[in-house]
């Protein structure tokens, strides 16, 4: 007859299994505390509590089963005397013999608690502290509290032989409150503030009654309940309600796993399951990506560094699985990528772990050798475009309308004003909503985001300095002195586990990092456009690099990681303008030698982003062209997408914005004429930005940007960008120039700007005015 497989009931191994999770971080977390019983010890040669009471029994002649365990003890005592009963207890618990611990002992010192508690008198727990090289510290009596050093600690409720004040007997537990003052109140405290976890009691041993009914005392119905292992027997549904109701939930082993072995084979593999990482990967990965709910963006290599424990690699924005990995890693890796993003998973830590990806710099996936594209919403929020258009007035626009609308529990909206007020140079504002946003995060327990304000408040607080009063400034500097490393060192240990990425924030150590990877993408770069290759495998480096830094970029800016002023951020910011710059200006060369092809590998064009980068990390046109002169640029291309950016940005940065940032915007406008001089622009942006040369133009400006002006209309110039619509526009400007030369003594400072400008104007055939030929008679 074949023998019924055995299969656990899923809903109870469900529930035990989000026991052991919570007991598991618990743990991690420093909250959990052992209270070892007497089935610990007894692979190790000491009696359980029942063999003990049966050994006593005997010798006082009563049956066991007839009386309370805790008055056959006491029989003895009352018999034979204190001398003769404590040399009986001593021999029945084997005081004084050479035992050794077992793995359960092992397994207790692997948990790495601050505080263990047990019942039983022997030093067993000691010796496998001892032997592991470590030191925890013994409380058998109420002195030994006063004394106690910090460290690891052992608490020793029943006492012990050493001490002679060893619980066992009737009268002793009758007398405990009295004896163990101290110890009681300590323990009942870590009662009612940890994880308390029994392994190795019985629903026999009276330590178990006394014990469980102080949770009951203490934890109420309100608290976090306690937690006991059960390995002799089967489920019963009468005994969990009972100990239920004492605030102790039991997990019945028999019916998480199969019982093979005996109750302390069993009791190891229980600590084993808690102790060993044998989760679902889905749930480890879900717990890792936990801290980065609330992130607007997340940077890849975060997301990486998660799916790398599960042999799932990521480059140049791709998931993938490696090849060296041997069949099972392989097969197991490849099974978890297309549970990852499956379509028909109804599982809501599927979708989360999907949406998390979906909001990193991760574009595609490879499934089945194949590699799929990963949708990503497309949808932003107003200000950030306004942000990345230079839109300074709808930014102080939308700024005021959010301020009307802010909710005083919502720290998403104080952090997104912060953020406003900050690209609006506007620092003290920042500052204030800052300070909003993190104590309402805090509140919250939006620890991430918490922390993240908490750096911002710290770095930022300087900026704020520039326009602040006296009281303000004092503030400012003590907000400046603030230990972020005491910061991150107050959050809870999971959560310090899990967010170590914001350890590389408080310390620039991102900004780092990314700096010397830079560097060596910049070289491959370059390595590439000035040698000619006839096979390429992966993608080319400037697309690597590219990716790199707005992966970066997207990161702190969509999460409000307002440190981009800071030389740790614009340095990485300058090293890849520089490097791109001398990429896309290197010629595109091609070789054929005995039939064989080679060529560089360089950039074809600019994008919208580059553009983005080279206005907002210079200062002014001046550091702008001293960039810009260090390359041959001749009319670098840039694409469609940059095309229409710079049309879109052009009437941003002309407009004469009272509300906004003028002084900036203006700074702005000329940065952007200075580098299309060099960029290859067509007809439609050409005179767009004329019409605002000669908006933004007075009679000193020529001083300050002849030079941007004069470059823009030679590239016209090369370009053939000069029509009969743009006569009007550089008529206009010449005049200006000319009447600010009639006013000057000594013109020269501007001689090559108004000579491009005569020469436009032959070329374009402009008539002028009585007056202004009298002007530049007047300039002969």
């Amino acid at each position: 007859m074949s023998k019924r497989k055995w299969k656990p009931d899923k809903q109870l191994k469900a529930s035990y299994e989000e026991a052991k999770k919570i007991i598991k971080d618990a743990m991690l977390n420093k909250n959990l505390v052992l209270f070892v019983g007497a089935g610990v010890s007894k692979n190790s040669g000491m009696p359980l509590w029942s063999e003990a009471v049966d050994q006593i029994a005997k010798a006082v002649g009563v049956d066991p089963k007839k009386f309370d365990n805790l008055k056959i003890p006491q029989f003895y005592y009352n018999d034979r005397g204190k001398k003769e009963y404590t040399q009986f207890m001593k021999q029945i618990f084997r005081y004084g013999d050479v035992l050794k611990p077992c793995e359960i002992h092992n397994q207790i010192v692997d948990f790495d608690l601050d505080t263990i508690i047990t019942t039983n008198y022997d030093n067993l727990i000691e010796q496998a502290f001892q032997n592991r090289n470590q030191v925890i510290q013994p409380i058998c009596q109420d002195s030994d509290l006063s004394y106690a050093q910090p460290g690891k600690e052992l608490i020793k409720t029943h006492g012990d032989f050493e001490h002679d004040n060893f619980v066992l007997k009737e009268d002793d537990y009758l007398n405990y409150s009295e004896n163990f003052k101290l110890i009681e109140n300590y323990v009942k405290s870590l009662v009612g503030s940890k994880v308390i976890l029994f392994i190795g009691y019985s629903f026999s041993d009276p330590d178990t009654k006394q014990i469980f009914t102080w949770v009951k005392n203490t934890l109420k119905d309100d608290a976090q309940r306690a937690y006991m292992l059960e390995v002799g027997q089967n489920f019963d549904r009468n005994v969990e309600q009972y100990y239920r109701n004492l605030g102790v939930n039991v997990i019945f082993t028999k019916s998480w796993f199969r019982d093979l072995h005996s109750p302390s084979n069993n009791l190891e593999n229980a600590l084993d399951l808690i102790l060993r990482d044998t989760e679902d990967p889905i749930e480890s990965i879900y717990d890792d990506f936990k801290p980065f709910a609330n992130f607007k963006y997340v940077y890849t290599k975060y997301v990486a560094q998660v799916l790398r424990e599960h042999n799932i690699s990521v480059e140049s924005g791709q998931i993938y699985v490696e090849n060296y990995l041997d069949k099972s890693q392989k097969e197991a890796a490849q099974r978890l990528v297309k549970q990852i993003f499956s379509n028909k998973s109804n599982s809501t830590k599927v979708s989360f772990i999907q949406s998390i990806i979906k909001k990193s710099g991760i574009d595609y996936y490879q499934k089945d050798n194949q590699v799929q594209e990963i949708d990503k919403p497309s949808d932003e929020e107003n200000w950030v475009r306004a942000v990345l258009d230079f839109d300074f007035m709808k930014l102080t626009d939308l700024r005021n309308t959010y301020e009307i609308k802010i909710n005083s529990d919502d720290p998403e909206q104080s952090m997104k004003l912060a953020a406003i007020d900050y690209y609006l140079e506007d620092y003290v504002g920042s500052y204030n909503y800052l300070q909003r946003a993190s104590w309402q995060y805090y509140r919250q327990k939006k620890l991430p985001q918490y922390f993240i304000s908490q750096v911002n408040l710290k770095y930022d607080s300087q900026l704020a300095k520039i326009n602040s009063n006296e009281k303000l400034c004092k503030e400012l500097d003590k907000r400046n002195e603030v230990n972020l490393d005491q910061t991150f060192e107050s959050l809870p240990l999971v959560e310090r586990n899990r967010m170590k990425f914001l350890r590389e924030l408080s310390s620039f150590s991102i900004s780092y990092s990314l700096f010397e990877r830079i560097y060596v993408r910049g070289k491959k770069t370059l390595d590439e456009a000035n040698s000619l290759f006839w096979a390429t495998t992966g993608q080319p480096a400037y697309k690597v690099l590219r990716s790199d830094i707005k992966d970066f970029f997207y990161y702190e800016f969509y999460n409000n990681i307002l440190l981009d002023h800071y030389k740790e951020n614009t340095a990485i910011f300058h090293m890849y303008m520089r490097t791109i710059l001398s990429a896309v200006a290197t010629p595109t060369r091609a070789s054929n030698i005995h039939g064989i092809s080679s060529y560089n590998i360089t950039p074809e064009s600019l994008e919208w982003f580059d553009i983005f980068i080279m206005l907002r990390f210079t200062s002014d046109p001046q550091e702008l062209r001293k960039i810009l002169d260090q390359y041959d640029l001749a009319s670098i291309k840039i694409d469609e997408e940059a095309r229409k950016y710079l049309y879109n940005i052009i009437p941003n940065l002309v407009t004469d914005n009272k509300q906004g940032n003028r002084i900036y915007s203006k700074n702005l406008f000329w940065q952007l004429i200075c580098l299309c001089g060099y960029i290859k622009i067509d007809q439609e942006v050409f005179e767009s930005l004329l019409v605002g040369i000669d908006k933004l133009t007075d009679f000193k400006v020529f001083d300050r940007h002849w030079r941007e002006i004069d470059c823009l209309l030679i590239a016209a110039n090369q370009e053939s960008l000069l029509s009969k619509k743009t006569k009007e526009i550089i008529k206009n400007i010449l005049k200006k120039d000319l009447e600010q030369i009639a006013k000057e003594n000594d013109p020269s400072s501007h001689e090559k700007l108004t000579q491009q400008l005569l020469e436009c104007s032959d070329k374009v055939d402009i008539s002028f005015t009585s007056e202004i030929k009298a002007l530049i008679d007047n300039k002969k």
